[in-house]
């Protein structure tokens, strides 16, 4: 069984040997998805990411959770060695 060298551009979806794109300079990825084992040792971990990104797709993003700056009066909060 030969190993297939082709690649695919995740950005314009054109194929090539190469292991970057001519067209648009994007790294290639192969075209083919992993093999498939009944004993799958890291799905678990798998469908915890596309669950947590299928949610931070539905809300807002995850920058709305971040606080605002506090106000300080002023004070950058260096020191100044005084």
């Amino acid at each position: 069984m030969m190993k297939s060298n082709i690649l695919v551009c995740p950005g314009c979806h054109s194929y090539s040997l190469a292991g970057r794109c001519e067209a648009c300079g994007l790294d290639a990825i192969t075209p083919h998805p992993p093999k498939f084992s009944p004993e799958d040792r890291y799905g678990k971990y798998r469908r915890q990411l596309k669950a947590m990104s299928a949610a931070s797709n539905d809300s807002d993003g995850w920058e709305n959770d971040i606080p605002a700056n506090i106000e300080t009066d002023g004070k950058s909060g260096a020191s100044d060695g005084n």
